[in-house]
């Protein structure tokens, strides 16, 4: 039996940043955090193509850039949807990463200008997603963090110091 031809994980899914990320993405982000997706500054939204001109959201994160600081969060993915694709797509996005670290990925790439990006993830399954996306753990509860720059310890420990003033986000 000849085994099915490998499909680019790039084919089926985009990450797009949206303005109105309550549109494409507020369902699934009540479904997760029983809550409205408030207006952030940045919202990026995976979409598979589920056949041709047919879109289905799989995933969402938003950003907010304070001076230069990057927030992430709001990490959620549509498990139901990934669920329904076919076998042979569900193992091209494993193969790739998955659905999370291909929007944690895409917001590393959008805003690469900045020292790093900061997340909170209390989450165990979610903290393996972060991992995979090149997240380290930063020293304070749930903190986490993707660094951009090798800026030295003493650059990293000052901004560290100020994602820490700022608290939970």
């Amino acid at each position: 039996m000849a085994a099915l031809p490998s499909i680019p994980a790039n084919d089926l899914i985009r990450v797009e940043e949206v303005e109105d990320g309550a549109f494409f993405a507020g369902e699934i982000f009540r479904q997760a955090f029983g809550d409205e997706l408030p207006g952030f500054n940045s919202h990026l939204v995976a979409f598979y193509q589920a056949a041709r001109n047919c879109f289905v959201v799989v995933g969402y994160v938003h950003c907010t850039v304070r001076d230069d600081l990057c927030f992430c969060g709001g990490l959620v993915l549509d498990e139901r949807a990934i669920r329904r694709m076919p076998a042979s797509h569900q193992t091209a996005l494993r193969s790739s990463g998955g659905v999370g670290r291909r929007l944690l990925d895409e917001a590393s790439r959008r805003f690469a200008q900045l020292p790093a990006l900061w997340a909170m993830v209390g989450d165990e399954p979610m903290r393996e997603t972060f991992h995979s996306a090149k997240f380290e753990a930063a020293p304070a509860p749930n903190l986490m963090v993707r660094w951009h720059a090798d800026s030295g310890d003493s650059a990293r420990a000052e901004v560290l110091r100020r994602v820490i003033d700022v608290g939970s986000f």
